[in-house]
This record gives structure tokens, sequence and C-alpha cells, in this order.
């Protein structure tokens, strides 16, 4: 599996915890906001008690409620960007903690509780999102301060003092919560470092040497999962095996050299077809596999009479005057063959082109 791949699936796991945590927290926060409603401890002289309910209670809960509803429906869709995911998570407990912050202002300590989103922002190695967390932090976190020290009758030196410590404490969190964002960053970048490497060396280890297509092993791995996506609904796979026509008699007569520069023009023609060699295999000797998901049978017979005129068309030193041909045996995918008996059905197809004197693609019935 990729870097991004293994990233995606790290982030949405961490997106359902997140999810997890929402919708076990605002239950709780609407439980404890009952208890003080009910203990009387937003009872102040300029809060009646329904007043207290609708502010305290009532408009919280339903801010609470539709946020956990829209960011359930964004981090469960599998068509939205990570990244945007990434944004849904961090302010979904950026407008938890902020609503909290600004109905329960009476509690001193609840005002600087956005703070703790901007280090949150940071296990996302985002620095725009770190940015425009600490932002709005800010925007709350001031203005609640200063409405939190009015309701509880302080002076103007108690609220000037407040004031000060606040933006102190948001600062401080600030510049904390750079040092983990480049922590964070410097962590991604060294594990992506050697994720990429490791895909080089895997991708070295599945290439056959001699002919830079994929080899067998690389070739398993494509079927099954090509009959995965199938089940899965996602394609019907064709595979298609050619062979050299009359192989034997160009090594027996001009020597393995001459055989082997043979095998390298075939590679060659269905790299530049394939444009690339995600899915073109050496299966052993003179034999070479194609391996398609999504491409119409229109695309495929296109391509696959592409490689057999120009490889027809090669003309060799050791063998100017005969062309070298291909037989060519294409079989899609269906319900009751495996791995093994779809190879089988190929192999078939193929010899019926030998059979049928050489030099032809036989496709097997849909």
């Amino acid at each position: 599996m990729s870097f991004s791949e293994e990233n995606r699936k790290h982030y949405n796991s961490l997106h359902k915890s997140i999810l997890l945590l929402g919708w076990i927290l605002v239950p709780i926060i609407f439980v404890l906001e009952i208890i003080l409603l009910i203990t009387g401890a937003h009872q102040k002289q300029y809060m009646t008690g329904n007043v207290a309910i609708k502010l305290k209670v009532i408009l919280p809960t339903i801010i609470d409620f539709t946020v956990m509803i829209g960011s359930t429906i964004i981090l469960s869709s599998e068509k939205i960007h990570i990244r945007v995911k990434n944004w849904c998570s961090t302010f979904l407990i950026f407008i938890l903690c902020s609503v909290v912050s600004v109905f329960h202002s009476d509690f001193i300590f609840l005002v600087l509780l956005p703070c703790f989103v901007i280090q949150f922002s940071t296990m996302f190695a985002d620095v725009l999102l770190t940015i425009i967390t600490s932002v709005c932090s800010g925007l709350v976190i001031l203005p609640s301060l200063i409405l939190a020290m009015l309701q509880n009758g302080s002076d103007n030196i108690a609220i000037v003092a407040s004031g000060i410590a606040g933006l102190g404490i948001f600062v401080c969190g600030v510049l904390i919560s750079q040092l983990m964002l480049k922590n964070s960053q410097e962590q991604k970048a060294l594990i992506r470092k050697y994720c990429v490497n490791q895909e080089e060396l895997i991708d070295e280890l599945q290439v056959e040497p001699m002919t830079g297509l994929s080899n067998r092993k690389s070739m398993n791995d494509a079927l099954l999962r090509y009959i995965q996506e199938y089940h899965e609904g996602k394609c019907i796979p064709h595979l298609v095996l050619m062979d050299i026509d009359h192989f034997k008699h160009v090594n027996d007569t001009f020597g393995h050299n001459a055989g082997d520069a043979v095998i390298k023009n075939l590679a060659s023609i269905i790299r530049r077809n394939m444009k690339g060699v995600r899915n073109a295999f050496r299966f052993g000797g003179d034999e070479m596999v194609i391996v398609f998901g999504n491409e119409s049978l229109d695309e495929i017979k296109d391509i696959i009479e592409n490689i057999r005129n120009e490889f027809k068309s090669t003309r060799y030193n050791f063998h100017p005057d005969d062309p070298i041909t291909l037989s060519v045996g294409c079989a899609p995918f269906y319900k009751g063959l495996n791995q093994k008996s779809w190879f089988e059905l190929a192999d078939a197809v193929m010899y019926k082109s030998k059979e049928g004197g050489r030099d032809t693609v036989s496709f097997a019935d849909e």
C-alpha cells in the first residue's frame, strides 16, 4: 500500500474516533447543563429562569447536535477529499469547545477551552489549518473572557488583568502549537521518505530484469486484485496471454542472444503501448501477460493489435527476411472462475490462435 493510501487510511480511522468522541461529549455536556440549571449555578441577577434555559441549555444543545449531524455526513462520505475531512474534524472540536466557552463563560476557566483546539489541529500537519484555528480561537477567547468578567461584576482593573492573562495563555498556546506542528511535519516527511524508499524497493523486486516488465509474483498479485474488484462490481477484467511464434526455432538457429533480443523488443513494444509496466508481465520464457481492468473490449482489441502489428513489422539483423509473429489469447473474468482457471482459459484461447495459423488474436466468448 502506498504512503498516500496509508495516510488516508490513518486519517479516516482518526476521523471515526473524533466523531465517536463528539457523540459522547455532546450528551454529556447536555446533562451537565441540565445539572447546572437545576442547581442554580446559572441564576445570575441578569438572567431569569426562562432565559437561562434558552441560553444555557436549548441554544447550545441545538448548535452541538446540528454540528455533529453535519460532521457525521461529511466524515462518513467516501467522495470527500481527506484534507476537507481534516478541516471538518478540527472545526467540529473547535465549535464544541467554543459553544462551551461562549455560553458558559460564568466559569472563567472554560473561556480558554478553544486554546486546546490549536494543539489539536497540529496532528494533521497542515500549516494553514493551524493558523486559521489559532485566529478563530483568539476571536472566541478574548470576547468571552471580557464577557465573563463583566458578568461576574469585576472592576476595570480586573477585566484588563484577566484580558492580559488570557492573551498570554493564548499566545503560549499558539507558540506550543507551532512546535507541535513542526514536529508533526518532520515526522510525516520522515515517514513519507521511508515509505517512498520502500515502494521503490518493492517496485525493483517486482520488475523482471531483462525485459523491464513486472514479474510473475507481481502478476499473481494483480490477478487477485482484479478478481476482487470484479466481485465488488468495479470492472470486468481481461487477461491477455502472448506467445512468440516459433521462438524455439529462433533460439536453436540463431542462438540465445538473438532470442533475448526478440523478447526485449516485445517487452519494449508492450511497455510503450501500455504506457508503463503496471499491468504488463513476463510470465516466463517468451510468454507475456497483460491484464486490463476498466478498458472496453474495443480499446483492448486496439492495443493488442497495435502490439502484434508493431512486433511483426520489426526486422532483425539475424532474421532480415521473414517476420517474427505473435499468437495472442484474451479471456474475460466471469463468475465461476478463479485465478488458476482464468489463466488456463486465456492459455487455451492463445493455443487456439496457434492452431489457427499463428499471428492472430483470439478472444474467449464473453
